[in-house]
C-alpha cells in the first residue's frame, strides 16, 4: 500500500500495475498546478487536471446533461431559482467531505479574472458591466435593487439556492458546470478581492479536488503522474446514455514528455506510450496504419486555427486592412499541400463540428492579392515609389511580425505563417513569421504583446460560449481588443495604456456582437439561442478580429494495446474514454435474467460488408433460442438489423460500414420480458492505400552568392519500388530567395527528377540567408490525402558580414534636451 498526506487528510491506493497504467505522451509540460490561471491556460494542464476535478452537472457522449455532484436539482423558471441538492459522503483527495459550504465557496471566489468566471457572470451579473460583486454572488443582498436577492447562498449542509440575475439558458450545462474546490485549501490562497490567487501554483495541494484520479507526483519536464482515488463517489455510477465515470481496468496515467512528435511517434510504435493526444500531421499516416502495434482514430476536431489581430496596435485596427490581410491567405494550400487534405477551410468561428449552430454562410475573403491592393486602394492607402505600403496619414506601414509555434511543435502553422507573410510582402508590406515556444507565444498573446499570431482554440462543450466568451467585447478570453467605447472589456482595457484602437465601423460591429450575445444567453429556447449564435458568426466574419484559417480532421494516434476509446468534444482524452478502456474483451455481467456476447472485428474495412454474431444465453448459461436481437450504430449500413436466435442460441447480422471513424455498435437481446444491451467501438478504416514517398538530395546546402545546387528528388511507392511519372511541384510562394530552373518535375524510370537551385547574386540583408524548398508529390492512381512532402533547407553565406565596434560611454554633459538645452557632448 501507499500512503502520501495532503492537507489535513489522507489516502490510500494500491500500487498500480503496468497492466493497470496508461501511458499518454505529453509536448509541453504543465506549467503549474492552478487549473483557473488564465495566463498559463494550456491544454496541456488540462489534459492533466481535468481528471482531478468535478463538477454539479455534467455532461456525457450522448449530449445528456446529467447530475454528476447533485443528486437533483429544482427550477422555478418564474423566479429564476435552482435548488440543487447535494451527494452525501463526496469526499476531496484529502479525505475531507465536499459540503454545501465547499460549493458556495467556489463560486464566490471563481467569479472574476479565472477560466471559469464566464460562466459565473453570465448567471449572476445583476448590474450588467461584464463582471461579477461580492454582493452579486453572496445570495443575500438585492445588487441591483429589484427585489431579488440573486446568488449564491448555503441553505443546509447538502443543499444550495442559486438565483440568477437574468435569464441564462446554458446555466445547467455551463454554471453547473464549474468546477468545484475544496474551502478548507483555497481559503488560504485567495487575493485581495476574495478571489482566488491565480499566482498560486507551485503546490499540488492546487490539484486537490473530488474527480476520479488524484495527483500523484511529476518531475519538471519529465513526466506527471495521476493514480485512482478509491474514495470516488462514483464508483458505480452511470450517465442517462449508459456510460460509465470510474476506470474498468485503469488505475494510474503516466504522462511523458516529449520534445517533439518525431520522439512521441517511436515511443507509440515501440510500445513506450499508448496515446498521443494532439493530432498528427500526414506525414505520419501512411506509417501509422501499416504499423501492427498502432491504430489511427480520425474525428472532427472541436476548435479552429485562426489568424488573430491586435486591435491595440495599428493598422491591425483598421478593418479595411485586416480584410486586405484576409485576401492574402491561401487556404487552399494550407489544406492541401501542408495538412495532405485532413482539414477544412476555415470561415466561421463556431466549427462545423456544432452542426446544427455552424453558420456556413458567412463572409468570405477568396485569396486574392490584387483584390487585397484594391481594399487597401478604396480604404486611402498608398504605396511609395518603391512599392512599400503607406498608411492612408502617409506613414509606412511599420514592420509586421506573425507569430506561429516553432515547426517541431506543429509545422502546418509555421508553414502558414510563413506564406502569409510572403503574400504580405508582395503587396508591400514587410511582414516576417517569427516561431516561438509555445508557452511563450500564449504569454505574448496574454499581454497583447503581438501583431498577428496564428494559435488555436479547443473549445467547450457550450456552443454559445464558444462565440462569445471568446469574442464577445466583455469577454475574459477576448485578446484582439475587439470592443468599444459602449462596452468596454473590464478584464484587458488597461493593458498597453490603451483599451483599444479599433475603428468606429468595428467598434460598431463589437456592440452587435455584445447585444447578440445577451439576446443567445437570456433565453431557454434552442431555436432562439442557436440563432441569435449564427447570426453574431456573420457579424464577426464581416469584423474580422480573427480570420479562421482551417478547421482541422484530428488523426489521433492509439497503441492497440488497449480497446475501447469514447470520442468525446474532438478529442479522445476525457473520462469516459479511461472508463471504459479495457485490455481485454470485456466479461458480460453475470446474474442477468438473459446475457449476450456480442463478437465483431475491432477494426473494419469502410464499405465491405462484414458479420456480426451474438450468442444469447440465460442466467444457467443455456443458449436462448428465439430471442429477438436488433443491432444498431451510425455510420453502418444494416439491411437487416432484426434477427432471431436459432437453437443454438447464436444470431448473425450482416454490416457494412460508410463512415471513416471510431464508431459504437449496439446490440439488444429480448426475450419474453427480459432484455440486455451491450455495445462494442470499432474502428473503420479505407483499405491500404497506394501511397508516395519522397526524398530531396541537394548537391551542395551551403552556397555562395550566384552559386548553384543541384536537388536530386526520388519517389518510391509503400513497397519501396520507384515510381515513373509522378508530379514533384516546388511551392515558390515559400522559398523567399533565389530561383530554380523548373518549379514542377515529373520522376523518371528509376522515379527520380532534379532541380537546379540558383542561389541569388546579392543578399536583400547583410546576413546569412536560409532557404526553404517546400515539395509535394502527387500522381493519379495514388492517396490524393496522403500526399507526401518535404522540406529541405538551403542556406546562403554572407560573405560580408558586418563589422560590429563596441563603444563604450563613459560621461555625457547633460542626460536631458530641450528647447533651451538643444546638445550633449
Amino acid at each position: 500500500m501507499l500512503l502520501f498526506t495532503r492537507g489535513t487528510g489522507t489516502v490510500e491506493a494500491k500500487e498500480a500495475t503496468e497492466e493497470e497504467t496508461l501511458y499518454l505522451a505529453m509536448q509541453e509540460d504543465m506549467p503549474n498546478f492552478n487549473y483557473f490561471d488564465l495566463a498559463s491556460n494550456t491544454v496541456w494542464k488540462d489534459y492533466v487536471l481535468r481528471f482531478c476535478f468535478d463538477s454539479i452537472s455534467g455532461l456525457d457522449p450522448a449530449g445528456n446533461v446529467y447530475p454528476a455532484l447533485a443528486e437533483s436539482w429544482d427550477f422555478d423558471e418564474d423566479n429564476l431559482k435552482v435548488t440543487v441538492h447535494l451527494r452525501e459522503g463526496v469526499k476531496f483527495h484529502d479525505g475531507v467531505e465536499m459540503t454545501a459550504d465547499d460549493v458556495v465557496f467556489t463560486y464566490k471566489v471563481l467569479r472574476d479574472g479565472t477560466t471559469l468566471s464566464s460562466s459565473i457572470i453570465d448567471a449572476f451579473d445583476a448590474d450588467g458591466d461584464g463582471m461579477v460583486s461580492q454582493d452579486e454572488i453572496d445570495g443575500t443582498v438585492d445588487a441591483d435593487g429589484d427585489g431579488v436577492y440573486e446568488g449564491v447562498k448555503k441553505i443546509d449542509n447538502y443543499t444550495v439556492e442559486m438565483t440568477m440575475a437574468k435569464p441564462y439558458g446554458q446555466f445547467f450545462l455551463t454554471t453547473l458546470g464549474i468546477t468545484i474546490i475544496p474551502k478548507h485549501i483555497w481559503e488560504n490562497h485567495l487575493s485581495e478581492d476574495g478571489t482566488v490567487d491565480t499566482l498560486w501554483g507551485s503546490n499540488e495541494a492546487a490539484a486537490i479536488g473530488t474527480g476520479p484520479f488524484y495527483y500523484a507526483g511529476g518531475k519538471a519536464n519529465v513526466y506527471r503522474e495521476l493514480k485512482i482515488f478509491e474514495d470516488y463517489w462514483g464508483k458505480d455510477f452511470t450517465t442517462p446514455a449508459g456510460y460509465k465515470l470510474y476506470p474498468t481496468e485503469v488505475k494510474r496515467i503516466y504522462y511523458k514528455l516529449y520534445s517533439n512528435l518525431d520522439t512521441a511517434i517511436l515511443a507509440l510504435k515501440t510500445g513506450q506510450v499508448d496515446h498521443i493526444p494532439w493530432a498528427v500531421t500526414p506525414g505520419y499516416v501512411p506509417d501509422l496504419i501499416s504499423n501492427p502495434n498502432t491504430d489511427l482514430i480520425s474525428i472532427a476536431d472541436n476548435g479552429y486555427f485562426y489568424l488573430a489581430f491586435n486591435q491595440k496596435k495599428e493598422p491591425m485596427n483598421m478593418l479595411a486592412f485586416r480584410k486586405a490581410v484576409s485576401h492574402c491567405i491561401d487556404k487552399e494550400t494550407i489544406i492541401q499541400r501542408y495538412m495532405g487534405g485532413y482539414g477544412q477551410a476555415g470561415d466561421s468561428v463556431e466549427p462545423p463540428f456544432w452542426t446544427d449552430w455552424y453558420n456556413s454562410s458567412v463572409e468570405h475573403y477568396p485569396f486574392n492579392l490584387d483584390t487585397a491592393r484594391q481594399v487597401l486602394q478604396e480604404a486611402g492607402f498608398s504605396w511609395d515609389t518603391t512599392g512599400n505600403l503607406l498608411m492612408p496619414d502617409g506613414k509606412h506601414v511599420p514592420s509586421l511580425v506573425i507569430l506561429t509555434p516553432p515547426a517541431d511543435y506543429d509545422p502546418i502553422r509555421i508553414k502558414a505563417g510563413e506564406m502569409i507573410a510572403n503574400n504580405l510582402r508582395k503587396i508591400g508590406i514587410d511582414a516576417t513569421a517569427k516561431p516561438l515556444d509555445f508557452d511563450v507565444l500564449v504569454a505574448k498573446m496574454n499581454s497583447f504583446d503581438y501583431d498577428m499570431l496564428i494559435i488555436g482554440w479547443s473549445l467547450s462543450s457550450d456552443p454559445i460560449g464558444n462565440v462569445f466568451d471568446i469574442l464577445g467585447p466583455k469577454a475574459s478570453q477576448n485578446y484582439f481588443a475587439f470592443w468599444s467605447e459602449n462596452n468596454d472589456n473590464p478584464w484587458y482595457n488597461k493593458i498597453g495604456g490603451v483599451s483599444t484602437k479599433a475603428d468606429a465601423e468595428t467598434q460598431a460591429y463589437a456592440d452587435k456582437v455584445q447585444w447578440l450575445g445577451e439576446q443567445a444567453k437570456t433565453t431557454f429556447d434552442r431555436e432562439k439561442q442557436i440563432y441569435y449564435t449564427k447570426w453574431a458568426q456573420g457579424v464577426l466574419s464581416k469584423a474580422i478580429p480573427v480570420n479562421v484559417l482551417y478547421y482541422r480532421v484530428n488523426n489521433y494516434a492509439v497503441s492497440k494495446t488497449w480497446n475501447g476509446w469514447v470520442p468525446f468534444l474532438g478529442e479522445l482524452i476525457s473520462g469516459y474514454s479511461i472508463a471504459a478502456l479495457t485490455r481485454t474483451q470485456a466479461q458480460p455481467p453475470v446474474g442477468e435474467a438473459i446475457t449476450a456476447l456480442f463478437n465483431v472485428p475491432d477494426k473494419l474495412q469502410y464499405g465491405v460488408e462484414t458479420t456480426a454474431t451474438a450468442l444469447v444465453f440465460d442466467k444457467d448459461g443455456k443458449a436462448v433460442e428465439g430471442a429477438t436481437v436488433t443491432l444498431s450504430g451510425d455510420g453502418f449500413d444494416i439491411p437487416n438489423a432484426t434477427v432471431t436466435t436459432g437453437s443454438d442460441g447464436m444470431a448473425t447480422i450482416a454490416l457494412t460500414p460508410v463512415q471513416v471513424g471510431y464508431l459504437t455498435l449496439q446490440v439488444t437481446a429480448t426475450s419474453g420480458a427480459n432484455s440486455f444491451t451491450t455495445q462494442k467501438t470499432v474502428s473503420v478504416v479505407k483499405a491500404k492505400p497506394d501511397v508516395l514517398f519522397m526524398t530531396a538530395s541537394p548537391e551542395k546546402v551551403f552556397l555562395l552568392p550566384g552559386e548553384t545546387s543541384i536537388i536530386t528528388l526520388k519517389v518510391v511507392d509503400q513497397e519501396g519500388a520507384p515510381v515513373e511519372g509522378a508530379q514533384i511541384e516546388l511551392d515558390l510562394g515559400l522559398m523567399g530567395y533565389g530561383e530554380v530552373d523548373h518549379s514542377t518535375v515529373t520522376t523518371g524510370a528509376d522515379g527520380t527528377a532534379t532541380m537546379v537551385y540558383t542561389a541569388p547574386s546579392e543578399l536583400p540583408l547583410n546576413k546569412h540567408a536560409e532557404v526553404r524548398l517546400s515539395l509535394s508529390v502527387s500522381k493519379e492512381g495514388y492517396a490524393s490525402d496522403m500526399t507526401s512532402t518535404v522540406t529541405q533547407y538551403l542556406v546562403i553565406k554572407n560573405t560580408e558580414p558586418s563589422q560590429w565596434q563596441y563603444i563604450a560611454i563613459e560621461d555625457v554633459t547633460s542626460f536631458a534636451c530641450n528647447e533651451t538645452n538643444r546638445s550633449s557632448t
